[in-house]
């Protein structure tokens, strides 16, 4: 008997989806091959198609988020990443001539009045208020377009007869921008004045990019760093500010944390060092958060008052000093002290 007779030299196959016969050999692998490629991407049941939308979602979000990590690795805020050891920070306080800030009841607000000019911020203003006796100076900063600090508000407006910038111009264009009776004063000069009156200290209020700007000083001056006193705006920025060497920190409430609950305020101040909590006369006058925090040691400042009332208020509230554009630090101890020992002196007090 005969074998059967052997398969054509082109088997076929009868596709049951086309209806068409297609030849076997090539048939099964393109199928497999699709059929493969479709479970990856759909699944084979409804259930399948939603994990693999889900799981495709969290492929392209931690693509998405690759990206931004590394975007902010590339960030110009070196705060984040310059580590120095305890040891290296410790350092900063020793030796001659370091020196340590003393509680004043008065904060000359943006280096104090000169001239009858509030706000300047400027070497003039810090020379004539060191000579009133005030030690401690509040000071903003503003970042210029190549990335240093200039000793401003903002640039929406500026002190004096002068016009208002349209927007960050650079340091040199600043510091040679004439406005008399004030000097452009940069940080580099506030370096250089500080060095000049080594019992002074300077409380920064960095506008933008603040714990950028804390590095730099860190980079810049660290013989100067505990001449600093930052002002935090958030509970996260306390860790970044001690990595960099300061020590001496105040938690300023105008920015973000006005509207924080009392509770969490007292909660993170007893569980810090801080030199002091900052906030708004709105706030001191709405709670008993400054009587709370000076039960429990925690000097406040309330900002920024210039009136001989409001003073008193604030003090009867439970702070400790004020941040003031006019006032000296004698008017604000008389404020301070019990009627029956400020009887001399005026109803208003000294401009």
């Amino acid at each position: 008997m005969q074998d059967a007779s052997p398969l054509p030299q082109n088997p076929v196959r009868f596709d049951s989806d086309s209806r068409q016969e297609l030849p076997i050999a090539r048939a099964r692998p393109a199928r497999n091959t699709i059929h493969a490629f479709a479970r990856a991407i759909v699944g084979e049941s409804r259930g399948e198609v939603v994990r693999s939308m889900v799981i495709g979602l969290f492929i392209a979000a931690t693509v998405v988020l690759a990206d931004r990590v590394k975007e902010l690795s590339r960030s110009p805020n070196p705060a984040e990443w310059n580590f120095y050891t305890a040891e290296a920070n410790d350092r900063l306080y020793e030796g001659p001539g370091v020196a340590s800030p003393k509680l004043a009841r008065v904060v000359a607000h943006a280096g104090g009045q000169f001239r009858g000019m509030a706000s300047s911020n400027s070497l003039e203003a810090l020379n004539a208020n060191y000579e009133r006796g005030h030690r401690l100076f509040e000071m903003d900063f503003s970042w210029t377009s190549d990335e240093q600090l200039a000793a401003i508000h903002d640039w929406t407006r500026y002190p004096g007869p002068s016009r208002s910038w349209g927007g960050p111009p650079t340091l040199e264009e600043f510091a040679s921008h004439p406005t008399p009776p004030i000097t452009p004063t940069t940080l580099f000069m506030v370096y250089y004045w500080l060095e000049e009156h080594p019992d002074a200290f300077i409380v920064t209020d960095a506008k933008k990019r603040s714990l950028k700007a804390l590095a730099k000083i860190r980079m810049e001056r660290p013989r100067l760093v505990h001449r600093f006193i930052p002002q935090i705006y958030q509970f996260k920025d306390y860790d970044l500010a001690v990595s960099q060497g300061f020590r001496n920190i105040i938690l300023t409430l105008y920015r973000c944390l006005e509207t924080t609950p009392d509770e969490a305020i007292l909660r993170f101040a007893r569980e810090h060092r801080l030199f002091a909590v900052t906030m708004s006369p709105s706030r001191c006058r709405k709670s008993d958060l400054a009587l709370q925090l000076r039960r429990d040691h925690v000097p406040v400042y309330v900002h920024t008052v210039n009136d001989a009332e409001e003073v008193e208020e604030a003090l009867a509230r439970g702070a400790f000093g004020v941040y003031s554009d006019t006032l000296g630090p004698h008017d604000v101890e008389m404020a301070a002290q019990p009627p029956s020992v400020a009887l001399g002196r005026s109803d208003k007090l000294m401009p």
